[in-house]
This record gives C-alpha cells, sequence and structure tokens, in this order.
C-alpha cells in the first residue's frame, strides 16, 4: 500500500491512512502532479492548469503551495522533486495511488 492515497471522489489526501487537510488548490496541484508523473512541470504551466490563470503572474505562489504541500504530506516523503530553475515533478509512482471511483460497496 502506497504511503499517499488520492480519494477523487471525496476530494480527500491519505497519508498513512490519516486525512491530510488540503486546500483547494493544494489538493488540484497534487493530483495534477501525481497524475502527470515523470514529466517537469513549469510553474507558469501549473499556473495556465491548475490555477487557470495566464502570465505574467508571480509564478512563486507555486513554490509556496509545494513547499505547504511537503510539509502537509510530511518532509520525509519524496514525492514532489523540484527541478532547479524549471518546475516540479512527481518521479516515483509507487508513493500514491490516485483512487478515481469511489470504492465498490458489497451487498450483503
Amino acid at each position: 500500500e502506497p504511503p499517499v492515497r488520492i480519494l477523487c471522489a471525496q476530494r480527500r489526501v491519505l497519508r498513512d491512512g490519516q486525512d491530510v487537510p488540503l486546500t483547494r488548490l493544494e489538493y488540484d496541484l497534487l493530483l495534477f502532479l501525481c497524475r502527470n508523473p515523470g514529466q517537469v512541470h513549469r510553474r507558469d504551466a501549473l499556473m495556465a492548469t491548475v490555477w487557470k490563470l495566464s502570465a505574467p503572474y508571480r509564478t512563486r505562489t507555486i513554490d509556496v503551495h509545494i513547499r505547504r504541500l511537503r510539509r502537509k504530506l510530511g518532509d520525509d516523503l519524496p514525492l514532489i522533486n523540484t527541478v532547479r530553475g524549471v518546475g516540479y515533478r512527481v518521479d516515483d509512482v509507487d508513493l500514491v495511488r490516485i483512487d478515481e471511483e469511489p470504492p465498490v460497496r458489497q451487498s450483503a
């Protein structure tokens, strides 16, 4: 079981089974990065995709949200990697599981 689970139907994130309280934008940023692993996402592209804003907005906003996400998920978890001068990337997809659909209830 990966340490991080994203429950899309409930817009919840769990770390080792415990709820991680995220803002709407933190959740959207984490979900986007985890759905698109292995590629570097530039700060301006993240602003456009996640925030729905186009340049010339200050992209340090992304850095602040990434720092908060890392703190909330646990600084010991190497999930979101910094690519200096460019942006951010999720490399280790084994650290996260995205549950797109709600669990199916078993009938008795």
